[in-house]
């Protein structure tokens, strides 16, 4: 969906399947949404790409796997013998 006024000050660019919303316009318009608190904005150049994969701004959360190796590397042990009847002291359950 692209919509903008008659005199084409600005242009708004959206869909529904996508994660940004793009506003075209002059830099005083762009610094003032930048800027405004309740607004998550950045500026962006005219080849950025759109989508998940180009915000660098909200990154996509770490994969469970390196969840658990940042974990294993905290607390040693911690899932070590999972399954083999001992807790991770090595102690029969």
């Amino acid at each position: 969906t692209i919509w903008w006024p008659a005199d084409r000050a600005w242009c708004i660019s959206t869909d529904i399947d996508a994660d940004d919303t793009w506003v075209g316009g002059s830099a005083k318009l762009i610094r003032r949404i930048i800027s405004h608190p309740a607004l998550e904005a950045l500026p962006v150049n005219i080849d950025d790409r759109m989508g998940s994969g180009g915000d660098t701004f909200n990154l996509p959360p770490p994969s469970p796997d390196r969840i658990s190796r940042r974990i294993s590397s905290m607390f040693p042990g911690l899932f070590r013998n999972r399954g083999s009847g001992q807790n991770s002291d090595g102690v029969a359950e």
